[in-house]
C-alpha cells in the first residue's frame, strides 16, 4: 500500500495537482513517518503553493531521515532562498553545516548560516560591545561563527567589534603563555577573514606592543595564528612559506587551503606579468591599481539559475545549444564562474587587464572542476584579436574605468553577433553621491588628496569611523568591509559617472540599441511598485524614462545602471 500511495503521490505531482499529492503523501507518512520520498514531495508541494515554513518543515524532515544527501539539500536552500525566515531554528543551522561543504552550495549556504547566526546571537549584535560577555565567549567557540567568517567578508560593524576583541585578548593570553588551545579554531578563522579582507582592521599600539612581545616567545602554532591575524596579504605569505610544515600538520584545512591557493595566484600571476603590452595609458594605470587591489576577494559563488538563453529569450531572441558568451574585464573572475557552472554548454571567455585577478580566476575555475571557461590576459581595445565573434557579452563596473568609455564600447560591439545582446554596467551619477561624501569624509579625516591617500591611511580612518557614521546605510555595503572594495570604489584612479540621457548618447554613437533594464530582486520590487505611480510611456522602457525615474529615484541604481543592448 505504501508504494502506491507513493506512486500515486508522485503522479498528482507531476501533473500539478498538488492538494491531491498531499493527501496521498500523508498517508504514506500515517505508516512509514520515516520515509524520505514521501517527506520530499510533501515539501515539494507545499513550495509550489507558497506554504513556505510546511514546506521547510517536510524537507528537514527529509534531510534527518535520509542522511542529508545532496538532492534534498539543494530543496532545501530553494525552500530558504523563498521563505525569508526571521527565526532561528536549530535543524536549519545544522543542515546548513553540512550544506556548506557542497561546493556548489557554499555560496547560498554561507549567506543563510549567517542570517541563522545573527538571530541566534541578536542581542549581542544588536549594539556595539565593549568587553567580552559570556554569550560571546560562546560564540568564538561556535562552529557556524568559524564556518562565516572563513568564507565570507563579515559586513557588520558589531560583528567586526566582537572579532577584534577576541583577537586582542587571544593575542594577550598567547603573550602570558595561557592555554588557549580551545580557541585555535576562532583564531584559525580568524586569520582566514584576514586573508578575505585583506588586513581591513587597524592595529593598536597595545596590540602593537604585545605582537612584538609575542614575537619573542617560541615558534608555536598559536602564535603563527595569531600573527596571520594581524599581517598584511604579502606578509601572510611569507609566515606560510616560513610555517608550512607546521600550518599542515595543524589540519586547519580551511586556513590551509586558503594560504595555498593565495600563494599559487602570486606564481601565476608573477608568469603572467610580461605577456601583455598595454600601451593605453589609462589601462597601464588600472592595471597597476588591480594589480595592487584585486576585485573582487571572494571565496565561493553564488550559483545562479538564470542561464545565457533566459535572457535571450527575455529579449525575444532565439536560445542557442552553445552560446558563445565574453565577460569584458572579469576581474578576479566571479561572474564568469557563476556563468560557466549556470551555462554548462556555452564556451565562456573571460578577459581582463590585471595578471593577479586573472590567476585568481583561473586557480578558482580549476578548484571547482569548470571546464567551459577559459581566461585571458587582454585590454578591451584589443578584444578584436581574440578572432571571434560573440553570441552574449558581459561588461559590468568596466567601461566606467576606460579612458574612453565610448572606445571601450565601440570595440565590444564589434565583436557582438548581429542577433547577440549585451549587457552593460555603469556608474549613476545621482546614485554614487553618497560615496562621494564617503571619499570626502576620509579626504577631511586625513587631510590629504585623494592621490595620496594609501591602504594604510584608509585602514586609520576606518578604525576612527563613529557610530553615527556606521550606523549610515553607505558605511553598511558590502565593499566598505574589504580594503579593496573600499580602494575600489572610493580612490580608484579613473572613473567616469553617467545618466540614462548620457548613457543613451553612448548607445547612439556606438550604434546600439537600448532594451531593458537588468533589473531583479529587490529592485525590481521596487521598480514595479514605483511603476504603479510613475508607468513607462505606452508600457516601453525608454533611457528618456529611465532618466524620469531615477530623478524621482536617486537611489535606485546604486550599485550600478546595468541594462541589455542589442545591435
Amino acid at each position: 500500500m505504501t508504494k502506491i500511495a507513493l506512486k500515486n503521490g508522485e503522479k498528482a505531482l507531476q501533473k500539478k495537482r498538488y492538494v491531491d499529492a498531499i493527501v496521498a503523501f500523508e498517508s504514506v507518512l500515517k505508516s512509514s513517518p520515516k520515509n524520505v520520498s514521501a517527506h520530499v514531495g510533501l515539501a515539494s508541494c507545499y513550495a509550489q503553493l507558497n506554504k513556505w515554513l510546511e514546506a521547510l518543515n517536510a524537507i528537514l524532515n527529509a534531510l534527518g531521515y535520509g542522511n542529508y544527501q545532496q538532492k534534498e539539500l539543494v530543496l532545501f536552500i530553494k525552500i530558504l532562498d523563498a521563505c525569508q525566515l526571521n527565526s532561528y531554528v536549530e535543524p536549519i543551522e545544522s543542515a546548513l553545516k553540512v550544506a556548506i561543504k557542497s561546493k556548489w552550495l557554499e555560496g547560498s549556504a554561507a549567506i543563510h548560516l549567517t542570517n541563522q547566526l545573527f538571530i541566534k546571537y541578536h542581542k549581542t549584535l544588536s549594539h556595539p560591545v565593549t568587553c567580552i560577555s559570556e554569550e560571546i565567549e560562546s560564540m568564538y567557540r561556535d562552529e557556524s561563527l568559524h564556518i562565516i567568517i572563513e568564507r565570507k567578508t563579515t559586513s557588520s560593524f558589531p560583528l567586526e567589534q566582537i572579532l577584534l576583541l577576541g583577537r586582542k585578548e587571544m593575542l594577550r593570553c598567547a603573550v602570558n603563555n595561557q592555554d588557549i588551545s580551545h580557541y585555535v579554531p576562532f583564531v584559525a578563522a580568524l586569520a582566514c577573514q584576514n586573508l578575505l579582507n585583506h588586513n581591513l582592521y587597524h592595529t593598536s599600539d597595545e596590540e602593537l606592543t604585545l605582537l612584538n612581545q609575542l614575537n619573542e616567545n617560541k615558534n608555536s602554532l598559536l602564535k603563527v595564528l595569531m600573527q596571520l591575524c594581524y599581517v598584511d596579504f604579502q606578509g601572510a605569505i611569507e609566515i606560510w612559506q616560513e610555517n608550512k610544515i607546521l600550518i599542515i600538520d595543524s589540519n586547519l584545512t580551511s586556513l590551509i587551503d586558503d594560504l595555498t591557493l593565495y600563494e599559487k595566484v602570486i606564481d601565476a600571476a608573477n608568469k603572467k606579468i610580461n605577456s601583455i603590452q598595454i600601451t593605453d595609458h589609462t589601462s597601464q594605470t588600472v592595471q597597476s591599481f588591480y594589480a595592487e587591489n584585486p576585485y573582487p576577494k571572494f571565496k565561493s559563488i553564488n550559483v545562479s539559475t538564470i542561464t545565457i538563453n533566459d535572457m535571450r529569450l527575455q529579449l525575444g531572441q532565439k536560445t542557442l545549444a552553445a552560446p558563445n558568451a565574453l565577460i569584458a574585464g572579469c576581474g578576479t573572475g566571479l561572474q564568469a564562474l557563476e556563468m560557466a557552472f549556470s551555462n554548462p554548454t556555452a564556451l565562456i571567455t573571460a578577459i581582463d587587464l590585471s595578471p593577479t585577478s586573472l590567476a585568481y580566476g583561473e586557480l578558482k575555475a580549476e578548484q571547482l572542476g569548470l571546464t567551459n571557461i577559459q581566461f585571458k590576459l587582454l585590454d578591451i581595445l584589443e578584444v578584436d584579436s581574440l578572432e571571434q565573434t560573440f553570441d552574449f557579452i558581459m561588461c559590468t563596473g568596466v567601461l566606467h574605468h576606460m579612458n574612453s568609455p565610448q572606445a571601450g564600447l565601440n570595440a565590444l560591439s564589434s565583436v557582438l553577433k548581429s542577433d547577440g545582446s549585451m549587457i552593460i554596467g555603469l556608474y549613476s551619477k545621482l546614485a554614487r553621491k553618497e560615496l562621494k561624501e564617503m571619499q570626502s569624509d576620509a579626504i577631511s579625516y586625513l587631510n590629504m588628496g585623494v592621490e595620496q591617500i594609501t591602504k594604510k591611511d584608509v585602514i586609520l580612518w576606518r578604525a576612527n569611523l563613529t557610530e553615527e557614521q556606521k550606523a549610515k546605510v553607505r558605511y553598511q555595503r558590502h565593499d566598505c568591509f574589504n580594503i579593496n572594495g573600499i580602494m575600489d570604489c572610493l580612490f580608484h584612479p579613473q572613473q567616469a559617472e553617467f545618466s540614462p540621457i548620457e548613457i543613451q548618447a553612448l548607445l547612439d554613437r556606438a550604434k546600439m540599441t537600448f532594451n531593458q533594464m537588468a533589473v531583479s530582486g529587490f529592485c525590481r520590487v521596487t521598480y514595479q511598485k514605483e511603476m504603479q505611480s510613475f508607468p513607462p510611456p505606452n508600457g516601453v522602457e525608454t533611457l528618456a524614462y529611465w532618466h524620469e525615474f531615477e530623478i524621482q529615484n536617486p537611489d535606485f541604481f546604486k550599485g550600478m545602471i546595468n541594462f541589455f543592448i542589442t545591435q
